[in-house]
C-alpha cells in the first residue's frame, strides 16, 4: 500500500462513519470549519484591500462588503454551533445559506468588475469556480435543517466509508508486500 492509502484510506472510513452515525455533529463541525474559513477569506479580503491594483470606488466596495459577510457570517458560523439548539441551529443554516448566495452575487459584481479593468488578459475561470461552488454550497445549507439532509449527509458519509474500504483493498491486492516492509522496518 502506498503512504497516501495509509492516510486515505482510514480517514475517509472514519469520515464516512461519523457522516453515517452522528450527522448532525459531522453538521456542525463542517459549519464551524466553513466559519472558520469565512472569517480568514473576510479579513484577506479586506487586508488586500489596499494592495488591489484597480482602485475604482465600485470595485474596493464590492470586495469590501464581501470581507465584512464573510467575516460577520464566519463568527456566527463558529459562535452559534457552540451556543444554541436545533431551532435557532436550522435558521442560522439558513442565514449561512443566503450568505453564499449573497457571496456568489457580489463574486459575479468583483468578476465583471476584474473583467473591465483586464480585459482580455483576465481569466475568468477561478471566478466562476468560485461562484458555483457558492451556489453549491448554499443548495446544500438550504438542503441540510430538513430530514432530506441527514438522509444525504448519511448517503454520501457511507459512499466515503466504502470508498476508504475500496482504496484499502485495492492496496492490498496490488501492493500486498507493504505490511512485510512495515514488519522489516519496525525490526531495525
Amino acid at each position: 500500500m502506498k503512504n497516501s492509502a495509509f492516510a486515505v484510506a482510514p480517514l475517509s472510513a472514519f469520515l464516512g462513519l461519523s457522516m453515517c452515525f452522528a450527522p448532525e455533529g459531522f453538521i456542525k463541525v463542517s459549519v464551524i470549519l466553513g466559519g472558520i474559513s469565512a472569517v480568514v477569506s473576510g479579513i484577506t479580503k479586506i487586508a488586500t484591500l489596499s494592495t488591489l491594483w484597480p482602485s475604482e470606488g465600485k470595485f474596493r466596495l464590492i470586495v469590501l462588503a464581501e470581507g465584512i459577510v464573510g467575516i460577520a457570517s464566519g463568527i456566527l458560523a463558529v459562535v452559534l454551533p457552540l451556543t444554541v439548539f436545533n431551532t435557532v441551529w436550522n435558521i442560522f443554516l439558513y442565514i449561512l445559506g443566503f450568505y453564499l448566495i449573497a457571496a456568489a452575487v457580489l463574486t459575479v459584481g468583483e468578476t465583471i468588475q476584474w473583467k473591465k479593468v483586464m480585459g482580455k488578459n483576465f481569466e475568468a475561470k477561478p471566478k466562476v469556480i468560485e461562484i458555483i461552488s457558492y451556489v453549491i454550497a448554499a443548495t446544500v445549507f438550504f438542503i441540510i435543517p430538513g430530514s432530506v439532509g441527514t438522509t444525504l449527509i448519511r448517503i454520501l458519509g457511507a459512499s466515503i466509508a466504502l470508498f476508504g474500504l475500496g482504496v484499502f483493498l485495492f492496496h492490498m491486492k496490488y501492493f500486498p508486500n507493504v505490511f512485510s516492509v512495515i514488519a522489516e522496518f519496525r525490526k531495525s
